[in-house]
């Protein structure tokens, strides 16, 4: 698909006139024929020149992010049944992952046939700005640089707005930005090639289009994709994903369950083993200390020898040097004495 076909397609799409064009009825023959376009523009610019594609879907909780993301899958299975055999329910374990762990992850990709799709369902909290440098979001970051490589689609499903996410990986890592406005309601963007300039060109939302509803009708979604049709560059097109078949959706919810609560009780035996590594680390400490203890009181034992050894021979010598000076004294005393003596008898005599 080539860009001016793509773009009389957008215009006639946004403007709800996409039926009055037979030959795009024919082509796609399906309500979401805006994926499919997505899609079919992916394969021709991104993965037939062998590069990867990575597609940020964002909104907030029960608006459809994870049935878009399984629309998506639905779609490429038309396109790809190679990649599917059996249908997307059988396959859907191996194309959704909600692991965190980096080294799950690059098995998972490592395992998957050359342009594959696989989501990241609720994965991108290590992409928020606020996390950024915390150690296990830095080697899921490297990961996520590494997995790039491999000619894939990848859908990362991310619960928070774009603002939050670090900007240097919002630039760096998606080509597609999706929004999900409400149930069936999102917009599509394409990564702007600038590098000084605003990736997603969000400055429309505050310029133009200043406040969205929560929920909204036809008319008014209407009035909102036109607006950034004529005012955002970025803009690439509006897509709908209808309600997913029932046993999809199912075995996703089922899988989801597993995971969420299969990490629960990983994380209360991870929780149990951090009480006992600290216990082990708490009795260490003391052994350490009353090691320390005994090998001061030992050394200060030593010292006490050493010193009385010393302090012996010296006794010795003092206690031999004060026989010396007592009889030294004593010798003093009695020449004084004999002295007086002979003086008192020469005095008598004289007298």
């Amino acid at each position: 698909m080539n860009l001016q076909i793509y773009n009389q397609i957008k215009t006639l799409h946004e403007f709800d006139q996409v039926n009055k064009n037979k030959k795009i009825v024919e082509h796609y023959n399906s309500r979401f024929y805006a994926v499919q376009m997505l899609l079919d523009f992916i394969i021709e610019n991104y993965l037939s020149k062998n590069a990867d594609c990575m597609i940020l879907i964002t909104g907030f909780k029960g608006k459809g992010k994870s049935s878009l993301a399984l629309r998506f899958l639905l779609e490429y299975q038309k396109k790809r049944p190679d990649l599917f055999v059996g249908g997307v329910r059988k396959n859907l374990k191996e194309k959704i992952i909600f692991e965190s762990n980096p080294l799950l992850i690059k098995e998972r990709v490592a395992t998957l046939p050359k342009q594959s799709m696989l989501i990241f369902d609720e994965g991108a909290r290590f992409l928020l700005a606020e996390d950024w440098n915390k150690k296990s979001n830095k080697k899921l970051k490297k990961v996520f640089a590494e997995i790039r490589t491999q000619n894939n689609i990848y859908i990362v499903n991310c619960p928070y707005k774009i603002r939050d996410i670090d900007k240097k990986y919002v630039g760096s890592l998606f080509e597609f930005w999706i929004h999900v406005f409400d149930w069936d309601k999102a917009v599509c963007f394409r990564r702007n090639a600038n590098p000084i300039l605003n990736d997603f060109d969000l400055e429309v939302f505050e310029k133009k289009i200043k406040f969205i509803p929560n929920t909204m009708g036809d008319k008014r979604w209407k009035e909102i994709r036109q607006l950034m049709m004529q005012n955002s560059k970025t803009y690439f097109i509006s897509l709908k994903w209808g309600v997913i078949p029932k046993k999809i959706y199912s075995r996703y919810e089922e899988l989801r369950f597993k995971a969420v609560f299969g990490d629960i009780e990983k994380a209360r035996q991870l929780e149990q083993m951090k009480e006992e590594i600290e216990l082990k680390k708490e009795e260490l400490k003391k052994q350490r200390l009353l090691a320390e203890s005994e090998r001061i009181n030992l050394k200060f034992l030593k010292i006490r020898e050493e010193i009385e050894k010393i302090k012996n021979p010296v006794k010795k010598k003092i206690s031999v040097l004060d026989e010396k000076i007592k009889k030294v004294l004593e010798g003093t005393e009695i020449k004084k004495q004999d002295s007086t003596t002979e003086q008192t008898t020469q005095t008598e005599q004289t007298a």
